[in-house]
C-alpha cells in the first residue's frame, strides 16, 4: 500500500512507496500523449492525402464536363446535318419556284391557252440531284472520332487513385507522392482535351450561325417568290 502526504509549501506530491499498477499507469498515459503530439506535429501526412483527394475530385470534375462536351458536340453535328438537309430543300422549291415564274411569263402572253396548257402540262416530277452534305468541321470531327474511341476503351487514361487504396494503406506517403504525381498528369491531359473540345465546338457553331443565315435568306426568298407568283396567277383568273 503506497503511502504518500502533501508537503507543506510545496504543490506537489511526496511518496514513500509507489505500487507497480499506479506507475504503469502514469507511464501509458505519458506515451498515449507522447503519439498524439507526435501525429499532431507531422502534418505532412494529413496534407498528402487531402491533396491526394483534391486531385481525385479534380479528375472526376473533369470527366463529367468532357462527357458534357462530347455530348453538346454530338447534338451539334446532328443539328448541322440538318440545317444542311434544309438548305438544300431550300435550293430545291426556290428552283421549283424559278420554273414556276417562266410557265407564268407564259400563261400571260397566252391566256386564252391556260386551260389546255394545265391539261397538257407535263405530271412529270423535276428531278433536281441533292448535292452530298458538306464534309463536318474537321476539328469538331476529329474530335468526336478521337473521343467516341476513347470512350469504347473506357477512358484507360482516367484511372483515380481511389482504386489503389490497397497499395496506398502498404506503402503509405511513397504511395500518396507517386498516385499525386499520376493524378495531375492526367489532369494537365484531360485539361488540354476540354481546350480542343471546346475550340471545336465554338467553330462549329459559328460556322452554323453562318449556315442558319443562309437558310434564313433562302426561306424568304422562297416565301417573296410564292407570294408574287401568287398574286400573278390571282389576276390571271380575273
Amino acid at each position: 500500500m503506497a503511502k504518500y502526504s502533501f508537503q507543506e509549501g510545496h504543490r506537489y506530491l511526496d511518496f514513500d512507496d509507489v505500487d507497480d499498477e499506479h506507475f504503469l499507469r502514469s507511464k501509458s498515459s505519458g506515451n498515449l500523449n507522447k503519439e498524439f503530439i507526435d501525429l499532431k506535429n507531422d502534418p505532412l501526412e494529413s496534407r498528402g492525402v487531402e491533396t491526394l483527394k483534391s486531385t481525385e475530385r479534380s479528375l472526376e470534375n473533369l470527366r463529367n464536363a468532357e462527357i458534357y462536351g462530347i455530348g453538346t458536340g454530338e447534338e451539334l453535328l446532328k443539328q448541322r446535318e440538318q440545317l444542311e438537309r434544309t438548305s438544300n430543300n431550300l435550293d430545291d422549291i426556290n428552283s421549283s419556284l424559278r420554273s414556276s415564274q417562266t410557265h407564268i411569263q407564259g400563261m400571260k402572253s397566252v391566256f386564252y391557252g391556260l386551260k389546255n396548257f394545265f391539261i397538257g402540262k407535263s405530271t412529270k416530277k423535276h428531278v433536281y440531284p441533292i448535292p452530298p452534305l458538306s464534309a463536318p468541321s474537321s476539328k469538331l470531327h476529329s474530335m468526336m472520332e478521337l473521343n467516341h474511341h476513347q470512350h469504347l476503351n473506357g477512358y484507360p487514361h482516367l484511372v483515380f487513385a481511389a482504386e489503389k487504396t490497397t497499395e496506398r494503406k502498404t506503402d503509405g506517403n511513397a504511395i500518396n507522392a507517386k498516385v499525386i504525381n499520376e493524378n495531375m498528369q492526367q489532369v494537365l491531359e484531360s485539361v488540354k482535351k476540354l481546350k480542343v473540345i471546346a475550340t471545336g465546338l465554338g467553330e462549329e457553331i459559328d460556322t452554323q450561325n453562318d449556315l442558319l443565315e443562309g437558310v434564313m435568306g433562302k426561306a424568304e426568298h422562297a416565301d417573296l417568290s410564292l407570294t408574287k407568283q401568287n398574286k400573278d396567277i390571282l389576276k390571271l383568273l380575273k
